[in-house]
């Protein structure tokens, strides 16, 4: 695959550029830093981590830690621990079908209270 080689006055096609490794393995590496921060995002956008698989947590620090080269010890968790809460939570997980009409009886849920008052 060609690549242009850009300079102040023109473009110039490489039809077969030379393979440079190490401008692929950096550039990798930004891509994985770039994925690895959006997945923190992710992480830290949640309420609580526990409510995160913790296998999929559990492999984010790996990889974390991996890409880091050293032991982040802060992201080290009790992995049997986490993955007995994450069972109790989704444990208590209502059915789609239960939800609706759970929301449609609650005077507090957002529909009804977006209800104009009939009494007005």
């Amino acid at each position: 695959m060609g690549v242009f080689e850009v300079s102040q006055n023109a473009a110039t096609l490489i039809a077969e550029p030379a393979f440079d490794l190490e401008a692929t393995r950096a550039s990798l590496r930004e891509i994985t830093c770039a994925a690895l921060f959006a997945a923190f995002a992710v992480r830290n956008a949640i309420a609580n981590e526990s409510l995160i698989p913790p296998a999929w947590r559990q492999d984010l620090y790996a990889l974390a830690a991996e890409i880091a080269g050293r032991a982040l010890p802060h992201l080290e968790r009790d992995w049997a621990a986490e993955q007995a809460r994450y069972d109790q939570i989704t444990a208590r997980l209502r059915a789609m079908d239960e939800l609706e009409d759970t929301l449609r009886r609650d005077p507090r849920s957002a529909g009804n209270l977006m209800r104009p008052d009939e009494n007005s």
